[in-house]
């Protein structure tokens, strides 16, 4: 085979798996949770545990009135049981009472509060668990076919390597070397098409005798503008 054939043979390849690399890792990325599923699950979290929390308020009101109703129970059997007489004591003990009363009925109006604002927040909890569930869902359906397309660049890539083992064992150490050594300096593209006298590296016309040479495939023909390997179609 023409020797810059075969070097043009070995660039196609590696272009091959570079981009069969590159498509891995996009689905590597994108197989880490997506960050709307993250907001959604903190969301989730958040719900819950302010719940909870009101939860918790709601429990210790609800002991603290009726702690309070105990006392507020004594108190005003004291106050009209007729025990007491002496005037002082029996305004105090109304006073208290009074006290205990306004301290109840603004518990009370925030008991109501917090039950209003649980079964506002466990039907806002509801909605948003079951939109997590839906958007889980849908990202374990797009995990599981990426996984798919995953192994199958996987086994292409695989493929692309022994190809490249079989090319690079037909190709000279010399002509290696200098493809190597022009990819350090001009990237992976070094061996370009040569047509109609046309370098499609650099766009420049070469002299006839070159691309003569180039199509004889003895030996390897740069562009003398350009410094790439003319690859004759």
């Amino acid at each position: 085979m023409n020797r810059a054939a075969l070097l043009f043979r070995l660039q196609s390849i590696e272009a091959e798996i570079t981009e069969k690399e590159r498509q891995i890792e996009e689905i590597n990325n994108r197989m880490k949770e997506e960050e709307t599923l993250i907001t959604q699950r903190a969301k989730v979290e958040n719900l819950r545990a302010r719940r909870e929390e009101n939860r918790i308020t709601l429990r210790d009101i609800e002991l603290s009135l009726k702690g309070l109703e105990e006392k507020l129970k004594e108190a005003k059997q004291k106050l009209y049981g007729g025990h007491v007489r002496n005037p002082k004591e029996l305004m105090s003990l109304e006073k208290e009472v009074q006290a205990m009363e306004g301290t109840y009925s603004r518990m009370e109006e925030r008991l109501l509060e917090l039950m209003e604002e649980l079964e506002k927040e466990s039907a806002e909890l509801k909605d948003q668990e079951e939109k997590l569930r839906e958007m889980e869902e849908a990202w374990q359906k797009e995990k599981e076919s990426l996984l798919q397309e995953k192994a199958k660049l996987e086994k292409a890539l695989e493929r692309l390597h022994r190809e490249r083992e079989a090319v690079i064992s037909t190709i000279s150490p010399e002509d290696l070397r200098l493809y190597e050594q022009l990819r350090t300096r001009k990237g992976p593209r070094v061996v370009v098409y040569l047509k109609s006298l046309t370098c499609q590296g650099c766009g420049i016309t070469i002299p006839t005798m070159l691309a003569q040479e180039a199509m004889v495939g003895n030996k390897l023909v740069l562009c003398p503008h350009c410094g790439r390997i003319l690859f004759p179609v």
